[in-house]
């Protein structure tokens, strides 16, 4: 298999934007997606749905080294305290989410 395929799992979410945002009118979702290293379970890159490219670059800053199985509450933290979006609260749903599906299947195997 190729490079990213050995060494990252890509894991995805997504959630409802809010109404009356610039990511509904555009997208109707939050969508992310990041790949994740196999042996640290941390986030090597990150990308999100949003019309914004400086919003995008931010969060992929946000979460660039997160490890996914730490607890999220300081990253949830950070988010509230930093990205100061409309959208903010989608963003954390569809992480929790993604964080959610990456525990269960580390589990299954």
């Amino acid at each position: 298999m190729g490079e990213l395929v050995d060494k990252y799992i890509l894991l995805a979410a997504s959630a409802n934007a809010p109404k009356e945002t610039g990511v509904h009118s555009v997208y109707n979702v939050v969508s992310l997606s990041m790949l994740v290293d196999r042996e640290t379970h941390c986030v090597y890159k990150a990308k999100i749905n949003m019309p914004s490219e400086l919003t995008q670059a931010y969060f992929v800053d946000i979460m660039t080294g997160f490890c996914v199985l730490d607890a999220p509450d300081e990253l949830f933290q950070t988010i509230k305290k930093n990205l100061l979006i409309p959208s903010a609260g989608a963003v954390i749903q569809a992480l929790k989410m993604a964080f959610q599906r990456y525990k269960d299947k580390m589990n299954e195997i």
